[in-house]
């Protein structure tokens, strides 16, 4: 067992080395295509992006602190239950889609291409930096914040010195987290006519340069990745995992902020629905669904296949890794698992491509495959990360360390009764983000499979606005329809 752990480990690992030993040779002749980093292209593309990312990694820091206090506001637990729902379908919205809606309001016109990528980019962001204050706040020492409430009517007091020194280790991750997570990204800026590093790099890729050039331009995005893998694992292991020294914070006085706020949410998403659906109006049901029906059903189906398939091997690495890994290679999954998630999606692609050129075993079967398996390499991160978070709900259980159980009994009789809820909701997460997996898409689809988001992203560019109204409406009353069920059972799994 031990032997297929690595094994699989070991393939899991082989399109990073792969990048690894491009970006080597790349080191080893930087004294050739080193011109590429002093170039006005690549600096004004880099100096761009340094812009995007900050501007939009701060303004969804400072947004997500008033949403989280305001979450923290709310006394009954069924509202913050519908809070978090709301925060977690708007995050699922994809950019473009977001776009799309932003697209039909007059005032986001007047807006250069920076500020409208940074409206965009800070709005797709703002839910994910509420939850990740939301998480800091609970678990911070609520004793000491108490004695600073007692001694100082000063909020700036209280947060400042007291509650800054325990979490600014978390909120420096947090921010490089966001700030990545924007750098990478290049469908909107470009899209918008801004011109980005990551733009710059895809279209490298385009222009067929060596895969050393193109890897070896990819530098910077390896560097983040990296420093932040190291503070993660080494730097700040003892402040970002330890939570069991602490205890959540005690409620905050109850106002009627939390229920503005909740209020509000729900009325831009009910706003987005409503231009979608006035939008797509333009044209028939009857057309739209001749136009979209096929690539809808392709999608589902699609997403559906590769979530499964994701989900298995998830659970099955996440057992191997509990029962026979060592602290090692616990470090090298977590690094792994940082790279795949943060790296550009389209350099993974750009691996996956090179691995199979040199197979040299052409075929549509193949091409389609191929497909798969980079969703497979870029949703795994998300499996580990959310069995991850599972399990520390969970208690551990003796009994199968003590008594010989059969594998297929330990599984069928024991792992599968209790499981099944949370795998169910980690399947329709992966549903969620294959809907919106766009990078692999666009450089690996094989020829004649199309899907939504692609659909979306190309006919931008025509501006067919009934269209792409449609299939973003359909796409967002399909992650809502996750997101009910994962409300309903998400109940019955913590339990």
């Amino acid at each position: 067992m031990r032997v297929l752990m690595y094994g699989m480990v070991l393939l899991f690992a082989v399109p990073i080395l792969v990048l690894s030993a491009y970006l080597c040779v790349g080191v080893y002749h930087g004294n050739e295509i080193m011109y590429y980093f002093i170039q006005d292209s690549f600096l004004i593309a880099f100096e761009q992006s340094l812009v995007l990312s900050s501007l939009s990694a701060t303004l969804s820091l400072v947004i997500g602190t008033l949403l989280a206090k305001a979450f923290l506001t709310l006394e009954h637990r069924v509202l913050k239950l519908f809070y978090l729902l709301v925060l977690t379908v708007l995050f699922m919205i994809h950019p473009i889609m977001l776009l799309t809606v932003t697209k039909q309001i007059d005032l986001f016109g007047t807006f250069n291409a920076l500020w409208q990528a940074v409206i965009i980019a800070t709005l797709h962001l703002i839910p994910l930096a509420t939850l990740f204050w939301i998480t800091i706040y609970r678990y911070t020492h609520s004793e000491s914040l108490d004695i600073a409430h007692y001694i100082s009517s000063s909020q700036w007091f209280t947060y400042w010195y007291i509650l800054f020194p325990q979490v600014r280790h978390k909120i420096l991750l947090g921010f490089l987290f966001l700030f990545i997570l924007v750098f990478i990204d290049q469908e909107v800026p470009s899209i918008l006519g801004y011109r980005t590093y990551t733009e710059e790099l895809v279209s490298q890729m385009t222009l067929m340069e060596e895969m050393q050039t193109i890897v070896f331009s990819a530098l910077p995005s390896f560097i983040l990745v990296g420093v932040l893998s190291l503070g993660i694992i080494f730097g700040f292991k003892k402040n970002f995992f330890h939570f069991s020294n602490t205890v959540s914070s005690q409620k905050v006085s109850h106002s009627n902020f939390g229920n503005m706020i909740l209020i509000m949410l729900y009325l831009s998403l009910c706003v987005i629905l409503f231009i979608l659906l006035k939008t797509s109006l333009s044209l028939t049901i009857e057309t739209l669904l001749s136009n979209n029906g096929e690539v809808i059903l392709q999608t589902v189906s699609f997403a559906f296949g590769v979530s499964l398939c994701t989900l298995i091997l998830g659970i099955t690495l996440q057992y191997m890794l509990q029962h026979h890994a060592s602290n090692t290679i616990h470090i090298v999954w977590i690094s792994l698992l940082l790279f795949y998630l943060l790296l550009p999606h389209s350099l993974i692609s750009l691996s996956l491509l090179s691995i199979y050129q040199k197979i040299g075993l052409f075929s549509p079967e193949g091409d389609f495959l191929l497909f798969f398996i980079g969703y497979i390499l870029v949703l795994l991160p998300i499996v580990s990360l959310l069995l991850y978070l599972f399990s520390l709900q969970e208690k551990k259980d003796y009994f199968l360390d003590f008594f010989f159980v059969p594998t297929y009994y330990r599984w069928i009789k024991i792992i599968l009764p209790k499981q099944w809820i949370v795998w169910i909701i980690i399947f329709l997460v992966l549903m969620t983000f294959t809907l919106n997996e766009l990078s692999v898409s666009i450089l690996l689809v094989p020829p004649g499979f199309e899907t939504m988001i692609v659909k979306i992203y190309n006919l931008l560019h025509y501006g067919d606005k009934a269209n792409i109204a449609f299939l973003s409406l359909v796409q967002l009353l399909f992650l809502m329809s996750c997101f009910a069920i994962l409300s309903l059972l998400s109940k019955k799994a913590f339990k």
